[in-house]
């Protein structure tokens, strides 16, 4: 089964918001064709794998404000970059979205308590 990293929510890394999935129409050398796409007005971050977080503007992208953290736990995956998924206790928590796609499901014993 392909791991599929568009399961997981990815936040804004500027606003710690839920992004939206958009598609785009791109040419030359941008392989991505599903961002996440911040919501927040007047927001131009946009996030892919392979490029990271960015600002797209008048659908030209801004690398100015790039911000690209590798995958540190998968030598396939080390080309790909992490995303904010969550925050935790205020702070924001780095995750590579193919690494959470093939992560085996954690299974919990839950036992009623009298």
């Amino acid at each position: 089964m392909k791991a599929d990293p568009t399961t997981h929510d990815v936040l804004c890394d500027v606003h710690f918001e839920r992004m939206s999935p958009r598609r785009y129409r791109c040419q030359g050398l941008i392989n991505e064709r599903t961002f996440s796409v911040c919501d927040s007005e007047g927001c131009a971050r946009h996030f892919a794998p392979s490029l990271g977080y960015i600002d797209m503007v008048d659908g030209k992208i801004d690398q100015t404000e790039l911000v690209f953290r590798h995958c540190e736990k998968s030598s396939i995956h080390g080309k790909m970059s992490e995303a904010v998924v969550r925050v935790q206790d205020g702070v924001p928590v780095w995750e590579c979205l193919y690494c959470l796609a093939t992560e085996p499901h954690v299974k919990v014993d839950v036992r009623q308590i009298a």
